[in-house]
């Protein structure tokens, strides 16, 4: 495929080769995504979310990418004619290639949007190392240049700053995260200050449990765990009762009735299976709603056979994916129900424990 056209860079004194290299670029991986592009917008939705027309080393292409971005984001069609409009005006390649011919060429040979992914990566890897050696010859230059005087923590500060902004961040992010986090604060002591000096958050109206777990606050999800029969759902629907508002409380072990016969709540449908998902989708609510989120979670049998039957976290079914997106999980623990269990767990464990025997002697 025709190239566009370039200026050559200019030769030393005397025709001795350039005194430089050519910046890091794959013209072709460019091309191979604009023609893609060009075939199938779907193209760009695979690239989009972190490829800009900046990243593009060719400033044709450059030009290409960015209005067919723009044509696709006002829910338009981005194809060689549609484009055209946009180029006919503009300088030829060379003077036997129109950049509308150009546009032709790219869908032409495009490559299958399979590859997309991988041509923008690309290209955007190679437009981060120009970046940097932009912000390293800077710095170079700096350093030679600058007075004496001029604090070389500036030039640092300043070069973080740019790599900061090169990875994908904002140079005022810093700034502008301390000012939230300062306001946040600011406003959950005076919410503090207008509540008599109680801290912001809801309570679960359990004077005990709220001074192990603190006040709930919006965005939390807290996980209360427990094995069976040791009150999980009657701790819930009682944490339930004690509020003020509209409760939703869901279940997948009981029904609608069960539930009611405690306590009449909200039902809803929650996705069956992958607890991962299910947390996962906990905590969005959490934060969507702005609102805290308790959910109820059984132990595996582990509890029992461990001496002292303390739980832990690897007793959580699922407990990788349960840690993850939890801010605080509490268990719950009597130890006169595992009194009343103990003869029988001393007789399970002798089981086992024969077991074992017989194993080793055969």
């Amino acid at each position: 495929m025709t190239e566009p056209a370039r200026r050559k860079p200019a030769e030393a004194p005397g025709g001795d080769a350039p005194p430089f290299r050519a910046a890091p670029h794959n013209l072709e991986a460019e091309q191979a995504l604009l023609g893609a592009i060009l075939v199938n917008n779907e193209a760009h939705d695979r690239v989009s979310s972190f490829l800009e027309p900046d990243h593009f080393y060719d400033p044709l292409h450059r030009q290409i990418y960015e209005t067919a971005a723009k044509l696709i984001g006002s829910g338009k069609r981005a194809t060689p004619i549609t484009l055209k409009t946009f180029f006919e005006a503009a300088e030829p390649i060379d003077a036997g290639l129109t950049v509308p011919q150009y546009l032709g060429r790219l869908a032409a040979n495009a490559a299958t949007i399979i590859n997309a992914r991988d041509y923008g990566r690309t290209i955007h890897d190679l437009a981060t190392r120009r970046g940097l050696i932009v912000i390293a010859e800077d710095l170079a230059n700096a350093a030679y240049d600058s007075p004496v005087d001029f604090p070389p923590k500036e030039q640092i500060e300043e070069v973080e700053r740019r790599l900061y902004a090169l990875a994908g961040g904002s140079g005022h992010d810093a700034a502008v995260m301390g000012e939230a986090i300062y306001d946040a604060v600011i406003a959950r002591i005076e919410e503090a200050h207008k509540n008599g000096g109680q801290p912001s958050g809801l309570s679960t109206g359990l004077k005990d449990l709220d001074a192990k777990l603190g006040p709930l606050r919006p965005g939390q999800l807290i996980i209360i765990a427990g094995r069976p029969g040791l009150g999980k759902t009657s701790l819930g629907t009682e944490i339930v009762r004690r509020q003020r508002g509209a409760i939703h409380f869901f279940s997948q072990e009981m029904t609608a009735v069960e539930i009611g016969e405690r306590m009449v709540v909200a039902e809803t449908g929650l996705p069956s299976g992958e607890v991962t998902e299910i947390m996962g989708g906990l905590k969005a609510l959490a934060k969507e709603l702005g609102i805290p989120v308790i959910a109820l979670s059984q132990l595996n049998r582990e509890v029992e056979r461990r001496e002292g039957n303390r739980p832990l976290l690897s007793d959580l079914r699922e407990s990788g994916s349960i840690e993850q997106d939890a801010d605080i999980v509490a268990f719950l623990y009597r130890e006169e129900h595992y009194l009343e269990l103990r003869p029988s767990l001393t007789r399970f464990s002798d089981l086992a424990y024969s077991g074992q025997d017989q194993g080793s002697e055969a």
